[in-house]
């Protein structure tokens, strides 16, 4: 693993500009809110944690320039839905956590391309 970066509990609303090249990143308790717009500077980083962070709504295609990503933490957020393609281009993720959300709605190809999960 090339580096950890630990983020969590910083009250950020804003995803932080990171220069040095990591494979975990924790965002954990947070108020980044739904604005995934920058989530995809992250390319290198293989372990992605948004847990505990109102993120309320992912867009499509909201992960697609991470496609190193092997997990992604979104538990306990306020996620009712999810899109069509929100996870398209992530076919080495095999681990998604989505529990503690009130997920009402799933598109039917929210999960197209998930071709390596294993756990859900």
């Amino acid at each position: 693993m090339k580096g950890f970066g630990d983020c969590s509990g910083r009250n950020l609303e804003v995803f932080p500009f990171i220069v040095y090249r990591i494979s975990k990143l924790d965002l954990s308790n947070n108020n980044l809110g739904s604005d995934m717009e920058n989530v995809g500077r992250y390319v290198n980083v293989i372990h992605l944690i948004l847990s505990n962070n109102n993120i309320t709504e992912l867009q499509p295609l909201a992960f697609s320039h991470l496609t190193q990503l092997n997990s992604i933490d979104l538990r306990n957020n306020k996620l009712t839905k999810l899109t069509e393609e929100v996870f398209m281009g992530l076919s080495k993720l095999d681990i998604l956590h989505l529990d503690g959300n009130q997920l009402q709605v799933i598109g039917r190809r929210a999960f197209l391309g998930l071709v390596s999960l294993q756990q859900l």
